[in-house]
């Protein structure tokens, strides 16, 4: 039975949902709970918040927009370079055209077979047809289809994150199906989520479509000849930005906290002096306020976009505010500029009393350019292999596609897996902790 708690956020959590799911909910739920004695199968307790920890495997489910692999690539450069020690291992197993009920026929070998221990699923738009079939029976079919993933998940002891839909070209100020759809995940979870299921929701459509919202404003205000800001190519398909938003809603929804690490120093009569350091770790300190240098090792690095990202990704989603505090505070320094180089590349340069108050060094650069600190070079020679291995993967995918009766094929598969591990561990050497030299110098 159920506690008053779990009662009252179950009757919430369904109330949101629309009424075709909630029957069908209640009698899978109260079903298995009577035929596997439920017992908690959620993590256990992190050391991090996190979610994706040493070992694991999450494999992307979804449609075309998964498929396109750009937003399920940042997650990936996100966690091999927040975590370096963690080994995670990442598999697309997006397929354009798919559906919920597409997903669940094919997800002992698109996803069990592939070794995952975490499933991100994101179904919605084909389900309804670009949303020109949103009828209850379609809405139907894909409840049932994403509760008949779930329940493959759960006998494979697969952890499920539903993510809701990315909001679509259309006014994001108008309520439409997918954002009904996503109350009705969002219920899902909550319900089985009470019973000890390990399953969360990630509000994808809602992220997105509050981003949208401050796009759509701006774009509102633009003249005939300028260019309107879009998270999509096609009003359905994600643009360059549009897989960052979903991105970013993901990161969060996993748990990615929002401090990187951070430094801060004190500038005394006697020298400098460490005042904390949460995530790093400080050597080599020396020197006065006219120069001061030394070595920061970080556990972890933020995420970067390459050049001009200011004006683009970060002007319209706070990766830097919510996922990028990577920070440097220098407190008691005398009334001045001071310029901050790091192994030899300049940041940028700051005034005493910012510095006092701790700047966030990670998307700075002195010259828009270049990468900023070495943590962006590093991002951004990542970012480059993280498409390179995706790319050995779809070629042998339309390989097996294309040309099933190749005779080679069975050797091609071979030398794909080798050559992915190998790159796999190219991947974690490029974000293998190092030691960075810091030095600041009054103007």
């Amino acid at each position: 039975m159920l506690n008053r708690a779990h009662s009252s956020h179950l009757k919430e959590g369904l109330e949101t949902a629309s009424s075709y799911s909630v029957s069908r909910i209640i009698a899978i739920a109260l079903l298995l709970s009577l035929v596997s004695a439920l017992g908690s199968r959620a993590h256990a307790d992190s050391p991090d918040a996190f979610t994706l920890q040493d070992g694991d495997t999450l494999v992307f489910l979804g449609d075309s927009n998964t498929a396109g692999s750009k937003f399920a690539q940042i997650v990936e450069n996100y966690s091999l370079l927040r975590y370096p020690l963690r080994e995670v291992r990442f598999v697309n197993s997006g397929r354009g055209s798919d559906t919920a009920p597409g997903g669940a026929q094919r997800f002992e070998t698109d996803v069990v077979e592939k070794g995952a221990s975490h499933v991100l699923v994101m179904y919605g738009i084909n389900d309804i047809c670009w949303g020109f079939c949103a009828s209850p029976e379609d809405l139907q079919k894909f409840v049932d289809g994403i509760i008949d993933i779930v329940i493959a998940a759960d006998a494979a002891g697969i952890a499920v994150h539903l993510a809701s839909y990315p909001v679509t070209g259309s006014d994001p100020f108008v309520d439409g199906p997918l954002q009904q759809m996503g109350d009705t995940l969002e219920a899902i979870a909550i319900y089985l989520g009470a019973f000890g299921w390990n399953i969360d929701y990630i509000d994808v459509h809602g992220d997105t479509r509050e981003i949208y919202q401050r796009i759509w404003t701006h774009n509102q205000s633009l003249s005939p000849e300028e260019t309107p800001i879009q998270l999509h190519t096609d009003g359905i398909h994600l643009s360059k930005l549009g897989h960052q938003a979903v991105a970013f809603s993901i990161i969060k929804g996993l748990g990615g906290p929002a401090e990187v690490s951070s430094v801060d120093l004190s500038m005394t009569t006697s020298g400098p002096q460490l005042l904390a350091s949460p995530g790093a770790s400080v050597g080599s300190l020396q020197g006065d306020s006219n120069l001061l240098s030394f070595e920061r090792s970080d556990s972890g690095l933020p995420i970067t976009f390459g050049l001009f990202a200011g004006l683009s990704t970060l002007r319209w989603i706070p990766y830097t505010e919510d996922l990028n505090q990577y920070m440097l505070s220098v407190r008691d320094l005398p009334s001045g500029q001071y310029r901050l180089e790091v192994e030899d590349r300049l940041v940028g340069t700051f005034t005493s009393a910012a510095l006092h108050n701790g700047v966030n060094i990670s998307a700075r650069t002195g010259n828009p350019w270049q990468p900023g600190g070495p943590w962006d070079a590093q991002a951004t020679s990542l970012a480059q292999i993280t498409q390179a291995r995706r790319s050995v993967e779809v070629g042998v995918d339309l390989a097996w596609g294309y040309v099933p009766n190749n005779p080679n094929l069975d050797l091609i598969e071979i030398q794909r897996g080798q050559a992915n591990e190998r790159m796999e561990q190219l991947q974690r050497s490029m974000v293998a902790p190092t030691s960075y030299t810091y030095v600041l110098e009054k103007q």
